[in-house]
């Protein structure tokens, strides 16, 4: 069994993505929410049986602003998504998508 949790900031990609996820047939696995990763409650670390994560099975990708995407709040996007990984991924691995060769 699988299940992709998905979250995006962007309303137009989050229009983008609920397309893309219908048009794939995959809505039974895929959840996909709205808004910035630092108040995205995934059971955190007070609610081991509630948890939407499995220690050890669970992968986190992201893709933060880079490149054209960059805003002026680009820092405030770095701490949010430092937040939210410190809160809800303890214990399993997460993966970084950047636009920067090196």
């Amino acid at each position: 069994n699988v299940k992709i949790l998905c979250n995006e900031k962007n309303p137009r990609a989050v229009g983008l993505a609920k397309t893309s996820i219908r048009n794939a047939g995959v809505n039974a696995i895929v959840s996909l929410g709205e808004g910035d990763c630092s108040d995205w409650d995934l059971g955190g670390e007070d609610s081991a049986d509630d948890r939407d994560i499995l220690e050890g099975r669970t992968i986190f990708v992201c893709n933060p602003p880079w490149g054209l995407r960059l805003t002026e709040d680009i820092d405030e996007s770095w701490v949010s998504l430092r937040e939210f990984l410190r809160r809800e991924a303890g214990g399993c691995e997460s993966w970084v998508l950047s636009g920067n060769k090196d």
